[in-house]
């Protein structure tokens, strides 16, 4: 494979730290525990995991779609190999102080277990990082689609986006296996 663009090297980094930290975190939670919901209006562990899965299918087929249509129009070649960190604040996106509400399609059904869950999102990951290996050394900031909470987001930024919304529910199962821990 020829050398990766510098800023899909970073991309795919941030997207791994998020994911072994997220993995950390379930393999905290007692196999025992995994389905069980620490409160009537809470997600269980392999539910907030199915919610994860959901979401990264749903952002890399709008990568998808967005980079055939983008291709399709002549997507430049990416001149730019500054840093996109900062392209987005994932540190807010992280940050659980205020409780966001999942969109309707994002939600859980409740019913895949933890094992199904994480093949699901695994399944998803790698085709992310397909599609970014694909990419690279292509103008992925030239390609936007809205965000329904955030607005419109270029490409980049919709990938920091799926790294930071992991970091902050492998907090959120962090919580979880403390609250489950304490009954």
């Amino acid at each position: 494979m020829p050398e990766l663009h510098p800023r899909t090297r970073e991309l795919l980094d941030f997207l791994d730290d998020h994911r072994q930290r997220l993995e950390r975190a379930v393999q905290a939670v007692p196999a025992a525990l995994v389905a069980t919901r620490p409160a009537d209006d809470r997600w269980s562990v392999a539910e907030i995991v199915e919610h994860l899965a959901i979401v990264e299918g749903r952002i890399v087929g709008l990568l998808e779609r967005g980079v055939e249509e983008g291709s399709a129009r002549g997507l430049p070649r990416e001149t730019d190999e500054s840093s996109v960190l900062g392209r987005l604040d994932t540190a807010r996106l992280v940050d659980r102080t205020d409780r966001v509400v999942a969109t309707e399609p994002s939600r859980p059904g409740g019913r895949l277990p933890l094992a199904s869950a994480l093949e699901q999102l695994t399944s998803n990951r790698a085709r992310t990082r397909a599609l970014l290996e694909r990419t690279s050394g292509l103008a992925l900031g030239a390609l936007t689609a809205p965000h329904p909470r955030l607005g419109v987001l270029d490409f980049y930024q919709w990938l920091l986006f799926l790294g930071a919304h992991e970091g902050r529910h492998a907090a959120q199962i962090q919580d979880v296996a403390v609250e489950l821990a304490a009954r």
